[in-house]
Parts: C-alpha cells; structure tokens; sequence
C-alpha cells in the first residue's frame, strides 16, 4: 500500500512539472518556503500535532524604490477528536501603489492512511483586500484650461477594494524507515476573487498553483540531518522554481541554500533557542541582470510549538518543527 501511495504522488508530480515552466510573480515569494505552508495550503493545518505560530518578514530588493514589503503570520493546531486540524494566516503585502491584506481561516480533516502515513484535505476561507493610493506627478507644464493639472483617465485613483477568497490543498506525510517525507498540491485564490478598480485594471487575483516536496534523511553520523526540498509556483502561465536544501547538526542549528531559478541564490541559517522558540534569516543575492539595482533581498523567520496535553498541561517540543 506504502509503494502505491508514493507511486500516486511521484507520478502527479511529474506531470505538474512536466506541465510547468517560466516564472511566476503575482503572490508574494519567500525563501522559508519550508516553514510556510500554511501560507499556500489549507490542508497542512494540524499536521505537526501540535500548536504552531510563525511569522515571517520579508524586505524584497532593497534599495529599489516600491520593492515589495511582505509581512505574514500563521498559527495552527490539530483537533485530535475528529481527525483535524484547524488553522489562520494573515499577509499583508506591499509594493509600489499597491496595498494587499489577505486573512484566511483554515480547516483540514486528516486522514490515517496507517503504514502509508497521513494526508490532510484542506479548505481555507477568508477575504482580500487590495487597495491603491500612489502619489502621481505631472509636469507644471500640463495644465489644462482652469490651470489644473491635466488627469488621466488610465491613471487609478485612491481605491480600495475587499472580494471573498478561498484555498484548496492536499498536505502528504509519511515516515520511511525514520526518515520524513512529505509533499504538498495545493491552489491559491481558487474562486479568482474579482478586484476591479474604477480605471485602473486590475480584473482578478489569478489563481495560483504550488507543488511542495521535501525529506529529512538522518546522516550516518546521526547529529547531521540532511533536508532538501523544493517548490514549483504557476499562475497557468508563468513558473517560478525553488530548490532546497539544509544541513541541521544536533536538530538545533541549521544552515541552507536555496537555488531560485534564474533569479536568485538565498542563503539561509536559523537556531533553536531555549523553549523551541526558532529563529532564522536567510539573504537573496540575485544572479540576474536585476542584481545592478538592488541590494539582494532580506527575510527573517521566527516559529514556536508547544504540545497541549489534558494530563499534564502544556509541554513544549524538544525537537526542531521545520514543517
């Protein structure tokens, strides 16, 4: 059963991959890609079987003047009752003129696949907001009769816009030989909430297509722990590639680096400080022509976990949760 299950995954990403190919920008890119799939996919809510929060802040091409700025938090917990987890995030992203806020609460009920590990089947429901207010400029020169400045009808006014937004995702996990593998099949904005401003166009938020996978593999020397992963982002259009891999020595300290194809090579480094409070910071150096006008791009992560127990009361982790 263990053999037909990974046969399943390994072929569906196969052929998202083979289906894929380009680059996608239009929700925000992070490089703790690893502790952000609450994010991107309602069904991982309850998968650590314990309650989580992170928050992850990111400063993308610095120097670069309206760079995106992205903020975003994440909390989950597992509901042991009835095979579920349940779960929030909340973004708040900025870049140029434009204002997004996205707020989603998710819901995942966590199927026992016994030998075979676990999937959790997630839905997520919130709203978008996205609002524009830019300070534009014209020339002294462009006056119209009542020596006002001349407006353009293409140009959009202050505006601020809210539509219902939804998720799907698919969240595999499975425990080989005591090694960790998971995976991940999940869509973003699946209702394609329309957002459409008075004269500007902005028509609808595109829905996004994400392919997550990622194993923990134990060295023979045991303090090391090998973990690559990688992610595939799409719109249906354009494709962006991350792959992945960290070196964790003790399950306490960590570093990693990150390949974004065609864009960017991140290095990342995190730690496990006293109670199993994470904290990391990774640093984008572009590899493209756009690395002549900016200073690379800084993220910086934090995570908790604790275990809630009816018995004894609450207890914190004494392992590293990277997922």
């Amino acid at each position: 059963m263990k053999g037909n299950m990974i046969r399943r995954f390994t072929l569906l990403f196969t052929a998202i991959i083979l289906f894929t190919s380009g680059y996608a920008q239009q929700d925000p890119q992070y490089s703790f890609n690893m502790f952000n799939h609450m994010s991107i996919n309602p069904g991982f809510a309850g998968s650590n079987g314990a309650i989580c929060a992170n928050g992850i802040y990111r400063k993308q091409w610095m120097g670069f003047e309206g760079a995106p700025t992205t903020i975003v938090f994440n909390a989950h917990m597992p509901i042991k009752s009835i095979s579920s987890g349940a779960g929030i995030s909340v973004l708040k992203d900025e870049q140029g003129f434009e204002k997004s806020v996205n707020l989603k609460l998710s819901y995942a009920y966590r199927l026992n696949l016994d030998d075979a590990g676990t999937l959790g089947i997630g839905l997520s429901f919130g709203f978008l907001n996205r609002a524009i207010d830019g300070e534009w400029k014209t020339f002294d020169f462009l006056v119209d009769n009542n020596n006002d400045p001349y407006s353009d009808p293409a140009v959009p006014l202050a505006e601020s816009h809210f539509a219902f937004d939804m998720d799907f995702g698919l969240f595999y996990k499975v425990n080989l030989n005591d090694n960790l593998l998971y995976a991940g099949l999940s869509t973003s904005h699946l209702t394609e909430p329309k957002l459409k401003f008075t004269n500007g166009k902005v028509p609808y938020s595109a829905r996004h297509y994400y392919l997550t996978a990622g194993y923990y593999y134990t060295l023979p020397e045991e303090q090391w722990e090998l973990r690559p992963s990688f992610m595939i982002k799409s719109d249906g259009v354009t494709n962006a590639y991350d792959l992945n891999v960290n070196l964790i020595y003790e399950k306490k300290y960590w570093v990693g680096v990150t390949y974004r194809m065609n864009e960017s090579v991140d290095f990342l480094a995190g730690v496990q400080l006293p109670m199993n409070l994470i904290i990391a910071v990774a640093y984008d150096y572009n590899i493209n022509k756009f690395r002549y006008y900016n200073n690379g791009s800084i993220e910086i992560m934090a995570q908790y976990c604790f275990n809630v127990s009816s018995d004894k009361g609450p207890s914190r982790n004494k392992s590293v949760r990277f997922l």
